[in-house]
C-alpha cells in the first residue's frame, strides 16, 4: 500500500471535493462515493452523492477556514492518495473505512489527539487507468476551533500505517521501509505513470528498489549484486 501526499497543498477543497466526485480527467471515476468522513460533515459511509450535495459538501469541508480566515503558510488542504498495485487484490469500502479513519487519527487530525478535530473526507471513484484500487483522503488543517494541525512527520506516519495494514489485509508488503520514507513524487510524475500504464512513477520504483535490496544485502558487494540483478 503507497500513500502518496501531495507535495502541492491547496486552498479551495470545494474545487477538489468537485474533481474528485466528477468524471476525471479521462472519464476514469466510474463510480465515485464517500467511504469515510468526519462526523461534522453529515454524509455516510458509502454515499453518492447528486452535483447539488457535493457542492454543498466541499463547502461544509471548507467551513473552519471561512469561520475564522485562520492563515496555514502553503495551503490548508492536504490531499493524500492511498493506494495498491493493480496485481493485488481490492478492498472493500469498509475495509478502506478502517485505513482511512485508522490515518486521520494517527495524524492526529481526528478528537483522537485531544485537540478539536479536522474536517476530512475519504473518496473511492474506482480503479485508476492503470488498474490500481486506490481512495483519496482530503483534510482541511484548519480545526474546528480554528487551530491548526501539524503536518509534522506525515509522509512517515503514513508509511508506517501503510505497512500495518499491508500485513492486517494481506496485501503485498512493501520491502525498504526502514528509516525514512519513500520520497515524494510530484503530480506530474504520477500522471506520466498513469498515461504509460504503469503502477507507479519510475522514480519511486527504483527507490523502492534500492532500498529492498538495502535492506536484504548484509555486505556492500551483496548490496551491488542485488541492484544490478534488480
Amino acid at each position: 500500500m503507497i500513500a502518496f501526499i501531495d507535495p502541492q497543498r491547496g486552498s479551495k477543497p470545494v474545487g477538489l471535493v468537485a474533481y474528485l466526485f466528477g468524471p476525471g480527467r479521462f472519464n476514469e471515476h466510474t463510480d465515485p462515493h464517500i467511504v469515510a468522513a468526519a462526523e461534522s460533515l453529515g454524509v455516510a459511509d458509502g454515499q453518492r452523492l447528486t452535483d447539488r450535495e457535493v457542492r454543498a459538501l466541499g463547502k461544509e469541508l471548507d467551513a473552519p477556514k471561512r469561520l475564522y480566515g485562520t492563515e496555514f503558510p502553503g495551503g490548508y488542504v492536504w490531499h493524500c492518495s492511498l493506494s495498491i498495485p493493480a496485481e493485488d487484490r481490492t478492498l472493500s469500502d469498509e475495509e478502506w473505512a478502517v485505513v482511512a479513519r485508522e490515518l486521520v487519527d494517527r495524524l492526529g487530525f481526528s478528537a483522537a489527539s485531544g485537540k478539536a478535530p479536522c474536517r476530512w473526507v475519504a473518496v473511492r471513484h474506482g480503479l485508476s487507468r492503470a488498474g490500481n484500487d486506490h481512495i483519496h483522503l482530503v483534510v482541511n488543517l484548519i480545526r474546528e476551533d480554528g487551530t491548526k494541525a501539524s503536518i509534522w512527520n506525515d509522509r512517515r506516519i503514513a508509511s508506517r500505517v501503510c505497512a500495518e495494514f499491508e500485513r492486517r489485509y494481506g496485501l503485498r508488503i512493501v520491502e525498504g521501509r526502514t528509516g525514512a520514507g519513500m520520497p515524494g513524487v510530484s503530480r506530474a510524475e504520477t500522471e506520466v505513470a498513469q498515461r504509460a500504464g504503469r503502477p507507479e512513477p519510475a522514480r519511486l520504483r527504483l527507490a523502492r528498489i534500492v532500498r529492498g535490496c538495502a535492506v536484504a544485502a548484509k555486505t556492500e558487494a551483496e548490496f551491488v549484486r542485488r541492484l544490478r540483478r534488480a
